[in-house]
């Protein structure tokens, strides 16, 4: 698997702010279906968002919808519709689904910054 490189480019506020959405992302509980690193990446026409299973890596496209990234994964249980939203006050992501197959989450997942990178890992053989 190739490795995929994208700069950040600014897309809120001053354009000498870096957007705060892109960068690899994990959660920070753990206990939900949420445990993949999520790497949010710039790219010409808005974003493109992967989860970083061990075994498959689905990449998906992230519109922005007023102040959130919006975009549907397709996962083992289905299309799922995806809401991504920063919080500026602690600087975390609040990720949520508003449709899923099976209902939406309870309650939106948390998940702190752990790099700017946006280089999507490869896979172990």
């Amino acid at each position: 698997m190739a490795l995929v490189t994208v700069a950040s480019i600014a897309g809120c506020g001053s354009r000498n702010e870096p957007d705060p959405f892109v960068g690899t992302w994990r959660q920070l509980d753990y206990r939900t279906m949420w445990s993949a690193p999520l790497i949010i990446a710039r790219v010409q026409d808005g974003y493109l968002a992967t989860l970083a299973f061990s075994q498959t890596q689905p990449q998906f496209p992230l519109t922005r919808e007023g102040n959130d990234l919006v975009g549907t994964v397709k996962l083992g249980m289905g299309r799922v519709r995806v809401e991504v939203a920063y919080v500026p006050k602690s600087g975390h992501l609040a990720v949520r689904n508003a449709k899923s197959p099976g209902g939406p989450m309870s309650k939106p997942v948390e998940m702190t910054k752990v790099s700017n990178s946006t280089v999507i890992p490869s896979r172990s053989p």
